[in-house]
């Protein structure tokens, strides 16, 4: 937690709970990745429940789309099977970093549009989902979608 974000929880500034989710600290008392992170976060939230959906972040601006998709590879399958697609493209140099705070689900493509996980734990083309291509560098996260409850 950064030195400002402490002193804003002992103003009042910033809510109590942000010591231990800092995605609930002002956006701008926190770094541009982690408010990255944390409106990928709140698109998947929204993306397990609807896709298509279309989402704009809060912190960030960056807008969201996401799709359904087959075929992909087994490690994919287990932590998704829609992708989440950022218009947001950072150099490929700084994309793991970014992916780093996003989670195992966090990716992003590279040059030959390949999508790779958090430490390339996977990886996937972008030519097997319904997303058209993206510049290298484009943030993007797998999203397990939740099975409708029933009426109880």
């Amino acid at each position: 937690m950064t030195a400002i974000l402490t002193l804003l929880i002992a103003l009042g500034l910033a809510p109590a709970d942000a010591r231990q989710d800092p995605c609930k600290a002002p956006g701008w008392a926190i770094s541009s990745e982690l408010a990255t992170a944390c409106d990928f976060d709140d698109a998947r939230t929204v993306a397990e429940l609807n896709v298509p959906t279309s989402y704009t972040g809060s912190r960030t601006q960056a807008k969201f789309i996401a799709s359904r998709f087959t075929d992909t590879p087994f490690a994919a399958e287990t932590l998704g099977d829609v992708l989440l697609v950022s218009d947001r493209a950072v150099s490929v140099s700084k994309a793991p970093e970014y992916v780093k705070l996003m989670g195992p689900a966090g990716g992003w493509v590279d040059a030959g549009g390949t999508v790779h996980g958090a430490y390339d734990a996977w990886t996937m083309k972008l030519a097997e989902t319904r997303i058209s291509s993206q510049p290298a560098g484009t943030l993007v996260s797998l999203v397990k979608r939740k099975q409708a409850r029933p009426f109880e």
